[in-house]
C-alpha cells in the first residue's frame, strides 16, 4: 500500500444560504472525519469550504470529495482543477450516488453509498483506481471507529454527532427514500458516549435524519449527554411534545433547541406527499417545550401542488399563534435521481438543471398553483413577514428570553442568531 497525501474536502454549503451566520449549526464535516480516522497511516487533512480556502496544488496524491447536490458545480469545479494537476481525485455522497455516470466525468472514481464500507479497497487500489466503487452492504455503525476530530479547523463552537442513520419513514419529497443507506440504524448509547466523552465543543448538533423512531432509546441518548454538561440540538417530530416527563428529561440532558418538521400545515399537502398529518396541537407543543427552556423551530416547506399563493400568510398565521421562536422556510426541490425528479421531468415541469439552485431557497420547477417568481416572492416575503411578528411579539416572547438565559447567558447569546435568521 502507497503512503499517500490525502485531502478530504467539503465544498461549501452555507455561504449565501440559511444559517450562513449561525455559529451554532456550523460543525465540522462529520463523513469526511469519519474517511480520515479509516485512512490511519496516511498524511491526511480536511478543508471546509465554508470557513477554509482550498490551495490547488499537486502536493497531494488523492482528493476525494463529499458531493451534496447543491455543491455539485462547485465541486466539479475544484475536481476539475486537481486533475489537471495530475492529482487523482474521488467523489462520493448524495449526488454522486445518485447520478454516478455525470458525476464519473469529473473524477478518477465515484463512490455510490456509504464510503466507509469501500475506503479500505480504495486505498489499497491506489493507484489504480476503478472508475466505481459500489457499496454493496451498510455498515455497522457500531464498528466505525471514532471521528478525526482534531482535523477540523478550531473556529467551531459546535460539534456534529450521530446517534442513528438512515429514517424509517416515507416522504415522497425526501430524497433520503432513495440513497443507498436510507435503512434506519442504531448506534450503541455506550459508544456513544465514549465519543461524547472526547468532544471539546460546548454544543452538539444531532446530524441524525430522525433521532426520535424509540422514545427508550432516544432518552437513554440524551442521558449519556448529561454527565458532561452540553447543549444539544437536533431535528424533531411534533410528537416530541406529547408526554412531558420525556421532555423534561431532555431537556435536563441540555436539549436547547429543536426544529420540528412541520413541512406543511396543510393535511391535504401532507397526505398526497405520503406524511402522517400532525393532529397535535401545535400552541401546547410549544409551549410545553419553551417552558422547558428549548427553543423550538418550524420547518416549512413551500411549492406542493395543493399550494396556491395563500399558502405563506396562512402558515405565517399558524406560527404566530403557535408562538415559534424560529422558522425555516424552504422551496420544495425535486433532487434528481428522485422519483419527484423523474415525475417533475416526465410532466415537463423541470426549468433548471443548474444544481448549484437545487439549494432549498430556489425554484427550479413549475408549481401548479403559483408561478415560480411567486413561489420564490413568497418565500422571501414569509421571512421578512416571521421576523417582523417577532419583533411585534416581542413582549409576549420576554418570559422565554429571560428563562434561556437564567439557563446559560452564553447559549442564550448563541442561539439569538435563530430568532431573526434572513438568508436573503
Amino acid at each position: 500500500m502507497y503512503f499517500m497525501r490525502i485531502l478530504l474536502i467539503k465544498p461549501s454549503w452555507f455561504r449565501g444560504g440559511l444559517f450562513q451566520d449561525c455559529i451554532t449549526v456550523r460543525t465540522g464535516p462529520l463523513g469526511l472525519a469519519m474517511i480520515a480516522t479509516l485512512s490511519e497511516g496516511h498524511d491526511t487533512q480536511i478543508i471546509d469550504g465554508d470557513i477554509e480556502s482550498i490551495s490547488f496544488s499537486s502536493h497531494w496524491d488523492l482528493v476525494a470529495i463529499t458531493v451534496p447536490t447543491s455543491s455539485a458545480v462547485e465541486a466539479y469545479n475544484i475536481a476539475d482543477q486537481f486533475r489537471t494537476l495530475g492529482v487523482k481525485v474521488i467523489l462520493g455522497g448524495v449526488h454522486p450516488s445518485m447520478l454516478p455516470e455525470e458525476s464519473s466525468a469529473h473524477a478518477d472514481s465515484v463512490v455510490i453509498g456509504e464510503a466507509e464500507s469501500v475506503w479500505g479497497d480504495i486505498l489499497k487500489d491506489f493507484p489504480n483506481l476503478k472508475s466505481i466503487y459500489q457499496a454493496n452492504y451498510l455498515v455497522d455503525i457500531n464498528n466505525l471507529p471514532f471521528a478525526r476530530r482534531d482535523l477540523f479547523h478550531p473556529g467551531y463552537r459546535a460539534a456534529a454527532v450521530q446517534a442513528t442513520r438512515g429514517c424509517v419513514n416515507k416522504c415522497k419529497y425526501c430524497y433520503l427514500q432513495n440513497v443507498p443507506w436510507k435503512t434506519y440504524r442504531k448506534r450503541s448509547p455506550k459508544k456513544f458516549a465514549e465519543e461524547i466523552a472526547q468532544i471539546k465543543e460546548p454544543y452538539l448538533f444531532f446530524a441524525d435524519d430522525n433521532l426520535f423512531v424509540e422514545k427508550e432509546y432516544t432518552l437513554e441518548i440524551a442521558q449519556r449527554i448529561t454527565p458532561y454538561k452540553k447543549f444539544w440540538s437536533c431535528q424533531a417530530p411534533i410528537t416530541i411534545g406529547d408526554d412531558e416527563d420525556f421532555v423534561r428529561e431532555l431537556a435536563h440532558s441540555g436539549l436547547s433547541g429543536t426544529m420540528l418538521g412541520l413541512d406543511s400545515i396543510s393535511k391535504k399537502t401532507l397526505d398526497s406527499a405520503s406524511k402522517t398529518y400532525f393532529s397535535h396541537n401545535l400552541k401546547h407543543t410549544v409551549k410545553h417545550l419553551r417552558s422547558n427552556g428549548i427553543g423550538v423551530g418550524a420547518s416549512l416547506v413551500f411549492g406542493f401542488d395543493h399550494d396556491d399563493a395563500s399558502v405563506f400568510e396562512k402558515t405565517l398565521d399558524s406560527l404566530e399563534e403557535a408562538g415559534f421562536d424560529s422558522a425555516g422556510f424552504f422551496i420544495l426541490t425535486p433532487y434528481p435521481g428522485t422519483e419527484l425528479f423523474e415525475e417533475m421531468e416526465k410532466n415537463k415541469r423541470i426549468i433548471t438543471k443548474d444544481w448549484s439552485r437545487y439549494n432549498l431557497m430556489n425554484p427550479v420547477f413549475k408549481p401548479k398553483q403559483m408561478t415560480p417568481e411567486q413561489l420564490s416572492q413568497g418565500v422571501r416575503w414569509a421571512y421578512k413577514e416571521f421576523t417582523k411578528r417577532k419583533f411585534k411579539n416581542l413582549l409576549r416572547d420576554i418570559p422565554f428570553y429571560w428563562r434561556m438565559i437564567r439557563r446559560s447567558p452564553r447559549l442564550a447569546w448563541d442561539l439569538k442568531i435563530y430568532l431573526y435568521v434572513n438568508p436573503f
